[in-house]
């Protein structure tokens, strides 16, 4: 439900909604399944807006979450422990507009409680998950401060604020293999929030044809909770799995940032064309790299723009190139990566004169490139597990429009 009330010089948006999702995972045994899953969300927010000026407003509010996971029977293993977490959190954010100028700050105290109940099957059903039940509460105050400039070919964008992130059910609770990433992950009930302090830029250079932008930013995160690699193996009646630990150091900094741009020139307006270059980077404070952090790569695309008054017609095509760059900037016992290359293609087309029907079609990986993403959870199982080669994707949609009967 989305409702939003107006009012002189204010406005109350009142936002509820909930859902349901079920998931059943089948192994060898194909009559009983071996994860058998249902998580319930239910999510609210409620935001008042009131103008104190022209130029000066406030926001505040609240909005939390209400989530239920529950294992069903039958089932071969739980992936998680049953537990129900409570979200709530309160805020207020001031804006402040100076001609070209716009201003923002604000604050946020959250709250999460995370409970989770003791499992009471058969010991081969919980062997990957602690029997030792949770009962958390978590609790933070973080702000945010910054500002935007306007200029007739710039943007300017500057922010600082803190964050939090308390620890999840995975990473409190594991205790096995995890057989959707093939190794065996241990958790730790010892776990404290994350505490960070991020300051983040951006510089936009725009024209009626060339768009340019750069976005650094740096994160320093206390308490950073990360999956370790190690250079132990755990076997079992299926067989040796890698041994993967949750840990946490004191501080860790992450940072890194992107830039690209967008150019059409003004004889083809047509054709777009778009380059982007991003880079993550993460290290403890004596400068020793993270796990797991994601490989530099440089995304192109061409996008050309058809314009036809046929009964089926298309919209446009993009053809896309994706270099990611080797990882070998890697944490202890973690395996490096090498570069490689993706091609991929796709249409847009549409059919009839009210375009309801929407086609896109297209193929990832034209070249059939042979590779493994350094992110992937496959590449420790043997060798590794590579990417999908060549492969084809149709999605099709239909807009519904409502008539509009005015009186």
């Amino acid at each position: 439900m989305d409702h939003k009330l107006l009012f002189d010089r204010s406005d109350l948006l009142i936002q509820i909604g909930n859902a349901t999702n079920s998931l059943r995972e089948f192994d060898h045994n194909f009559e009983t399944p071996f994860t058998n899953l249902v998580l319930n969300n239910t999510t609210y927010n409620m935001r008042y807006n009131y103008y104190i000026t022209e130029n000066f407003n406030i926001k505040t509010g609240f909005q939390g979450m209400a989530k239920m996971n529950r294992n069903l029977e039958p089932t071969e293993s739980f992936l998680i422990p049953d537990a129900q977490s409570f979200d709530n959190g309160v805020y207020a954010v001031l804006n402040y507009d100076l001609k070209k100028w716009r201003f923002q700050a604000g604050g946020r105290y959250d709250m999460r409680q995370l409970t989770s109940i003791a499992p009471d099957q058969d010991s081969a059903v919980i062997s990957n998950i602690s029997k030792t039940p949770i009962d958390q509460r978590y609790e933070t105050v973080n702000y945010s401060a910054g500002f935007t400039r306007n200029g007739d070919y710039t943007t300017w964008r500057f922010n600082a604020s803190s964050g939090f992130r308390a620890p999840n059910l995975a990473e409190l609770t594991a205790s096995g293999v995890h057989h959707g990433s093939f190794r065996y992950e241990q958790g730790d009930q010892n776990l404290v929030p994350e505490q960070a302090l991020q300051f983040d830029m951006a510089f936009e250079l725009h024209f009626d044809h060339f768009e340019f932008i750069v976005n650094p930013y740096f994160n320093m995160v206390d308490n950073f909770i990360y999956l370790k690699s190690t250079d132990s193996v755990v076997s079992n009646q299926v067989g040796e799995f890698k041994y993967f630990e949750f840990d946490q150091v004191d501080q860790a900094y992450l940072y890194g940032g992107e830039i690209g741009f967008h150019y059409h020139p003004h004889q083809l307006h047509r054709l777009h064309l778009e380059s982007s270059y991003s880079l993550t980077i993460g290290e403890r404070t004596n400068g020793a790299p993270i796990n797991l952090m994601p490989q530099p790569n440089i995304n192109s695309r061409i996008r050309f723009d058809i314009e036809n008054d046929h009964k089926l017609s298309v919209d446009h095509i993009i053809l896309e190139h994706q270099h990611f760059m080797k990882q070998d900037r890697v944490g202890a016992f973690e395996a490096t990566t090498g570069a490689y290359n993706l091609i991929n293609l796709s249409a847009q087309l549409h059919y009839g004169k009210k375009e309801r029907w929407t086609f896109n079609i297209g193929a990832r990986n034209l070249l059939n490139e042979r590779y493994i993403a350094h992110l992937s959870p496959l590449k420790n199982l043997g060798e590794g597990i590579p990417q999908p080669g060549i492969n084809v994707f149709l999605k099709v949609s239909y807009s519904l429009k409502m008539k509009n009967n005015k009186k």
